[in-house]
């Protein structure tokens, strides 16, 4: 039952962050990425901080392990970065399964760390869902983008594989909301000094750029949060695998509402990634 209340939360997480990479697209076309990046971090930060029902573990959370939520969040910003420079540049068709191919390196961290076994059936649609979201970066002639923007698309994927594999244990300690909230607080916090460097006033968004970066930190914080509890119930090498199978909604909400080009081999991965998740749940 645990196995399946956690498969199940990662699909929520999935389909939460495919709106949230349709959002942040959005949001970036119409302003600055450390202004974006600021402002969603910060709002899913508070909202989730808001939520939390006993505010005093707030402060016992940083004395306890204040150095490794610095260091997470330190990685979620530069993750973020990368994210929104290669989206803004290139979409959200190409980019998020670029992105989302990170649970390769989160698989091989639980296995090697955590020693988790999954089961060969559960290896198959591992290797399936993967596959599918590497045909998801293949052109018609079958070759990659590999220019300056791919290069930080790969690197987004890097750091989240380190990521969301070093999150299991504090969001399983803190709990999902007290874990979700320190972080997109300090993530905003990171992008702080970039905003000074560029000399960026914060406050002077129009109102329909505000509206859209506090549904982009919803989104994205609810994603969060649905990960955080679903690493509580499976293990992470599964979690991570179904969760980076939002390209196979982002990618249509790219293509039907934005109007990006998909073809063939994208379909056929597109339709891969959903076998495999059917297949990783039984």
């Amino acid at each position: 039952m645990a196995l399946l209340t956690g498969i199940l939360l990662a699909l929520v997480c999935a389909v939460v962050w495919a709106v949230s990479e349709f959002v942040t697209k959005l949001s970036l076309d119409r302003e600055e990425k450390w202004k974006v990046l600021f402002h969603a971090q910060l709002f899913g930060g508070l909202i989730a901080l808001a939520l939390i029902p006993d505010k005093a573990r707030i402060t016992s959370v940083f004395s306890f392990a204040g150095w490794y939520l610095l260091l997470l969040g330190a990685l979620n910003a530069l993750g973020m970065y990368f994210l929104y420079r290669s989206v803004k540049a290139k979409g959200i068709a190409l980019t998020s399964p670029i992105n989302n191919a990170s649970a390769v390196i989160t698989v091989i961290l639980g296995v090697l760390f955590y020693k988790e076994s999954p089961t060969l059936l559960q290896w198959l649609a591992m290797a399936l869902i993967m596959g599918s979201i590497l045909a998801l970066t293949l052109r018609k002639e079958g070759k990659m983008a590999m220019d300056k923007e791919f290069s930080f698309s790969a690197a987004a994927m890097g750091i989240w594989g380190v990521f969301i594999f070093l999150m299991k244990q504090p969001s399983i300690i803190f709990g999902p909301l007290l874990f979700v909230a320190g972080i997109k607080l300090l993530t905003a916090c990171f992008s702080v000094p970039a905003l000074i460097r560029k000399k960026m006033k914060v406050w002077n968004l129009k109102r329909h750029v505000l509206l859209l970066v506090i549904l982009l930190g919803l989104v994205d914080g609810g994603g969060f949060l649905a990960l955080s509890a679903a690493m509580a119930q499976a293990p992470v090498s599964i979690v991570s695998v179904i969760a980076s199978a939002s390209p196979a909604l982002s990618v249509l909400l790219g293509v039907l509402i934005l109007k990006e080009k998909l073809d063939r081999r994208q379909t056929l991965g597109i339709l891969g990634a959903i076998f495999g998740i059917l297949l990783i749940a039984l």
